[in-house]
């Protein structure tokens, strides 16, 4: 709808409304000044911290996490010229954005790394993914920039460390696990046998660094990925995602914030992809989507989701693998059991009591057959084992907590209400009756 305008009222409003533009234009140029400095001041910071990282590596006397925690690798440190996008500025860093600790401590935990694994990661930068490995794991990484190779050499002395181009090293079934977070977006030419490589042996950073892990780990195996959100959506490469689905399947697809990679320069929306290579069982992969990794878009600590994620995929059939689908399957039988159990009470209360359980019109009749015929409160008994199944099915101690606080009530409510009515009730029959059933544990032999 469209309302008059008075004389002079058109330009007036048009005058307002410039107004109102140009003070938050100013304020935003403020803004973005002072993000530019800011910016600029934590770059300054990382190359000093650089530095001082790979100085104290060469006097060779020096704290491992102290290394670890100064040296960030290059990516977001190069400028990218005018006209250039953030892609170029990566290629200067050979798309080394190093994964933050708190998505690499996730990794781990996701996959429960047992010590004594093996595990590959073949684009390491300095080892993040090996950080949060348990001792004892046997770490191979592979790492082409030198920098980030000398720290990763020093901060895994005992581990393999290469420094090469992972396109140089062919694995087969060699490993447990591969955690890898791959450049984004090279195109790399290979002469390796790749699947994935076009006619002209050209391949995108991450199908490549892919297809390597999923080779390299043994059948059953685990491949963890830092990948572009949606990169594999793309229409071009159709044949890739053919590719992975006839080798592996997803165990998780887990959407990252674009603020993850902000500390080391970097804006963008990634996801975390978990393969397990065939043979694989078919459960429904894991989706979530991270809100915060812990700290927001300029960096600042705010609350992280992670756990809660964790806490999730823990729940899921594919966390410990045949371990909790086995407890699962146990949860189904026994929650059956439990359930049909009671429903056969409630038969024997209509068929043989002429009743039913609810105190307001109990049986006629005292029931001692069926289930009643070895043990006193079977309904209860089954109630109980179908409590006991969902704890189990869903791994959940609530529910586990609930299961023993309503075993310790109807243990009370029978002592104290029903024992003294049902006595009231059939007398001399009811007290012959407790004298040859158990009240909780079933009696499986006649007298």
């Amino acid at each position: 709808m469209t309302y008059p305008t008075q004389p002079g009222q058109l330009s007036l409003l048009d005058e307002a409304a410039t107004e109102e533009r140009t003070e938050p234009d100013d304020r935003r140029k403020t803004r973005e000044k002072r993000c530019i400095r800011k910016e600029d001041l934590l770059k300054q910071a990382r190359w000093e911290n650089n530095r001082k990282a790979l100085a104290l590596i060469e006097k060779g006397n020096f704290n491992r996490e102290e290394i670890f925690r100064l040296y960030t690798g290059l990516g977001g440190l190069h400028d990218a010229e005018e006209g250039e996008s953030f892609l170029a500025s990566s290629h200067k860093a050979l798309g080394q954005y190093f994964t933050p600790e708190p998505v690499a401590k996730f990794i781990a935990d996701l996959l429960a790394v047992p010590a004594g694994a093996w595990v590959l990661d073949n684009c390491c930068g300095h080892g993040a993914m090996f950080w949060h490995l348990p001792q004892g794991c046997q770490v191979a990484g592979i790492e082409l920039q030198e920098e980030a190779y000398r720290i990763a050499k020093a901060l895994y002395s005992e581990g393999r460390i290469i420094r090469d181009s992972c396109l140089n090293h062919l694995f087969d079934g060699d490993f447990d696990y591969a955690l890898i977070n791959p450049p984004f977006g090279l195109h790399w030419r290979t002469e390796l046998n790749l699947d994935l490589a076009n006619h002209a042996g050209s391949i995108l950073s991450q199908v490549a660094c892919l297809e390597l892990t999923v080779r390299a780990v043994k059948p059953s195996g685990y491949v963890a990925a830092i990948l572009p959100k949606g990169a594999f959506e793309r229409p071009d490469l159709v044949t890739f995602r053919r590719w992975y689905r006839n080798h592996a399947r997803v165990a998780a697809q887990i959407s990252l914030p674009e603020t993850t990679f902000v500390k080391v320069g970097a804006s963008a929306a990634t996801e975390i992809l978990l393969l397990q290579k065939l043979p694989a069982p078919e459960f429904p992969p894991f989706t979530y989507d991270v809100l915060s990794v812990g700290w927001d878009e300029e960096g600042n600590p705010e609350p992280s989701d992670l756990g809660y994620a964790l806490v999730r995929w823990r729940r899921t059939l594919w966390h410990d693998g045949a371990k909790l689908y086995a407890t699962q399957i146990a949860g189904m039988f026994i929650g059956a059991i439990g359930a049909a159990l009671a429903i056969w009470c409630v038969l024997a209360f209509a068929l043989v009591g002429r009743g039913t359980p609810a105190p307001f019109d109990p049986p006629r009749k005292l029931v001692v057959r069926g289930p009643y015929k070895y043990v006193r409160n079977p309904m209860y008994l089954g109630a109980a084992l179908a409590l006991a199944g969902a704890a189990l099915f869903y791994q959940s101690v609530s529910l586990w907590i609930y299961t023993a606080a309503f075993l310790i009530l109807m243990h009370l409510f029978v002592i104290l209400y029903e024992e003294p009515t049902l006595r009231r009730s059939f007398g001399e029959e009811y007290e012959s009756y407790c004298k040859q059933v158990r009240r909780w544990l079933p009696k499986l032999k006649e007298n």
